[in-house]
């Protein structure tokens, strides 16, 4: 989608997909138009209203043919370039910004911001490192006044509407101002103060309260001389625009300091944090947009219970543990951290709740002492590990019901089921997808916790550029999980990253490390997924690794036919974040994950029952060609219809090629079925390595190839495929693949999404013609 950013304070600007607009509005009214309609965008507007702000002394008529050309003139700015959207709601008679489409507006963000402190418990504004943090955003936001280069003399009401705003935002700005200088004073951050209190006198010279902060904090900082200084300015500015002296307490002041008395210095408001959250000795990497959900979710009153769920080694309880350190502030009665991993029985975890929280029972309830000690608290508590516990979140809710300022952030492999549960579904960290093409690989999340890790194992540990792309495979080849890369990190003393990665794809057991600070089940992959996989009835497991036999996405409805696992048993499964599903609904198994159940599938299989070899076959052959493992037709349109689904929400395309090797096969006729056999796997082998790791390759008929390029932004991308594949003049293989001379003409189709149809039994058939 376009992304608008508007900006009111100082000049007017406004950028959509990050190019300036203001010039192509062709006046200065249409501009005051646009802010307006910016500013005011909840309500409609009437035509004949805006008529009479920005055209006051015209007639009707006129006036409504000015709107309307101004009006014109704004939509064209608006729908520059492609998928333009509509941000303005035209009809007849009434005009308004659409709020619906997203788009950033500096005053309405500074309001939010405002408003978030005056709904925030706490106990006082001037003490409270929330609502700090809240108000240095809106006081950065604030560039200069309301739309001070803008200015319609001949329209009065439009002037007066300017100057209510300017005046509004203005006294927000001054009043954060006033209140971070107190913040910051009450901290003993002097440093920071001074720079509000400069910012202060500098917007409000007439304010004295303002002049007397700056000139305590700089003799506090030493700055005698400066401190005097700041009194002789507020004097003139005094006597110049009010013809007044100073107050006698700002002249008291004056004089104390001028005669090197000893001022009573801005009261330092000490508070010591109360938490016990384990210390940390390896640094945290990414997850900014986590940290900044969770930001939102405490400063949101009515979010109460949070919950991360996600896979056993995404980092779950490091992430909690980050959550609770980077806002400890914001909670005057503490961060507490609860860990149950050794809690078996719902009758313990209320007393492991106090025991965290350093109380003492004495024989009492410890329900009751819980909610005795938590009902007045502004407090954090993180329950960590709670999945083998989830019959006693009943608890959790009781406790939440008697403590209104509580908040409880919960870690654990199970999604609660629970409407007042706000969940994060945490997953790997983000890795280069196409290694080859990728640019700045050490940019990303999963590599610099690789690098960061390995720096630990040989400290200042710089890879080799002919290192990168292989870190770059590991942290592809494990999904971006952050256990999985730390276990293949500390395994750099004793290989290089070629062999890791090498070693990944066929071996578990490599991801392990003998690091004795560290939980035994972390101490492996393995050991780490053996845990989940004990949480798992015998029927799910069954379908589990069964499931195994899907290298990518796959449907219910496929999953139901090819292993029999039900509806209810997949839901169980994704609840326990052993399946990760997708926007448009779609399953898949993370790789590691897949590999052990592959293996447990093995296992199974080895141990005797013909049944499970019989039906794993039988369900492999219904989504996979017999002879090249690839996609069959089955699976190849089921995956066709989630890539349209996801296009048709990403504005993006589609594209299907279908390559017709028949002649080929004719032509090698009078070969033996077995080398007809090799000349398929020949074939399918080469049409792999001409396409992404992201696309797919499948063989739909005994005589069709199928190639599948998904989140396309430009439909020719199929001609630069077949131009790879077959060369960009005679459209033939190679002369060779493989030992077997070819160089032969293919037929090919090319089809696309939306262009050619927007159903895959139309965009198959297209390509197919």
């Amino acid at each position: 989608m376009d992304r608008l950013v508007i900006s009111l304070f100082g000049p007017l600007q406004a950028k959509l997909r990050t190019e300036n607009i203001i010039p192509t509005f062709r006046t200065k009214k249409e501009r005051a138009l646009f802010a307006y309609l910016v500013a005011e965008s909840s309500p409609q507007h009437h035509r004949d209203f805006l008529g009479e702000l920005l055209w006051p002394d015209r007639a009707e008529g006129l006036a409504r043919t000015n709107l309307r050309q101004a009006l014109l003139g704004i939509r064209r700015a608006l729908q520059g370039g492609h998928n333009p959207v509509n941000f303005l709601t035209i009809s007849d008679d009434y005009v308004r910004f659409n709020k619906e489409h997203k788009f950033f507006l500096d005053a309405d963000e500074f309001d939010n911001l405002i408003q978030e402190t005056n709904i925030h418990h706490h106990e006082s504004l001037e003490t409270c490192a929330f609502c700090a943090e809240k108000l240095e955003t809106a006081v950065n936001l604030y560039q200069g006044d309301f739309l001070e280069d803008l200015s319609i003399p001949d329209a009065y009401s439009f002037q007066e509407w300017i100057l209510i705003r300017r005046e509004y935002y203005f006294r927000k700005m001054l009043m954060a101002i006033q209140t971070l200088v107190d913040f910051y004073i009450g901290q003993g951050k002097f440093k920071t103060a001074q720079k509000y209190a400069w910012q202060q006198v500098s917007v409000a010279p007439l304010e004295e309260r303002a002049h007397c902060q700056l000139m305590k904090i700089l003799v506090i900082d030493g700055q005698r001389g400066a401190a005097l200084e700041q009194y002789q300015v507020c004097r003139q500015i005094l006597a110049t625009q009010l013809g007044v002296d100073p107050d006698i307490t700002t002249t008291a002041l004056y004089e104390k300091i001028k005669a090197g008395l000893t001022i009573d210095p801005p009261r330092v408001i000490t508070q010591p944090l109360r938490t016990n959250l384990p210390a940390q000795f390896t640094s945290f990497v990414g997850r900014e947009n986590e940290l900044s959900w969770f930001e939102g979710c405490i400063s949101n009153q009515v979010v109460r219970l949070i919950t991360i769920t996600g896979m056993s080694g995404v980092g779950k309880t490091r992430m909690a543990i980050q959550m609770g350190y980077k806002y400890l502030r914001h909670f005057a009665d503490g961060v507490w951290f609860v860990p149950l991993e050794g809690v078996h029985t719902l009758d313990l975890l209320a007393p492991s709740i106090a025991k965290s929280l350093e109380l003492k029972l004495d024989g009492q309830n410890p329900t009751q002492v819980l909610i005795d000690h938590l009902r007045t608290k502004t407090t954090l508590l993180i329950v960590d590990n709670f999945e083998h516990l989830l019959d006693g979140s009943q608890l959790l809710l009781e406790i939440l019901h008697k403590a209104p300022y509580l908040k409880i952030l919960v870690t654990s492999q199970r999604r609660l089921s629970y409407q007042a549960a706000y969940n994060l579904d945490l997953r790997g960290l983000p890795y280069p997808q196409d290694i080859p093409h990728t640019p700045n690989i050490q940019d990303y999340a999963a590599v610099k916790l690789f690098l960061a890790r390995g720096n630990r194992v040989y400290s200042g540990y710089q890879p080799e550029d002919t290192d990168l792309p292989y870190i770059a495979k590991i942290c592809q080849l494990v999904d971006g999980l952050p256990l999985a890369i730390e276990l293949a990190a500390a395994n750099l003393r004793h290989r290089t990253c070629e062999q890791i990665a090498s070693e990944l794809q066929t071996n578990l057991g490599s991801l392990a490390a003998s690091m004795e600070d560290i939980p035994e089940r972390h101490r492996s992959i393995r050991a780490t997924f053996d845990q989940s996989w004990t949480m798992l009835s015998e029927e799910e497991q069954d379908a589990y690794q069964r499931l195994s036999i899907f290298q990518g996405e796959f449907s219910l409805d496929v999953a139901n036919r090819t292993t029999g696992a039900t509806f209810a048993v997949i839901s169980s499964l994704a609840d326990k974040s052993l399946i990760q599903t997708n926007a448009s609904g779609h399953y898949i198994l993370q790789p590691l994950l897949r590999q052990y159940a592959s293996e447990k599938l093995v296992d199974n299989i080895d141990s005797h029952p013909q049944q499970i070899k019989t039906q794993t076959y039988r369900s492999t052959s219904l989504t996979h060609d017999p002879q090249t493992n690839l996609p069959n037709q089955i699976l190849f349109r089921d995956l066709c219809n989630h890539a349209i689904a996801r296009a048709r929400r990403s504005k993006l395309h589609v594209i299907i090629i279908v390559l017709n090797v028949e002649d080929i096969l004719e032509s090698e006729i009078n070969r033996s079925m077995n080398e007809q056999r090799y000349l398929i796997h020949a074939l399918a082998g080469y049409f792999t390595s001409q396409i992404r790791e992201s696309d797919t390759l499948a063989r739909i008929s005994n005589n069709r190839f199928a190639i599948l390029l998904d989140d396309v932004q430009n439909p020719e991308a199929g001609i630069v495929v077949i131009n790879k594949i077959l060369g960009t003049e005679n459209r033939k293989l190679p002369e060779t693949i493989q030992g077997f001379n070819l160089s032969t003409l293919v037929k090919y189709g090319i089809s696309s999404f939306p262009e050619d149809g927007e159903l895959t039994n139309s965009l198959i058939e297209a390509a197919s013609s």
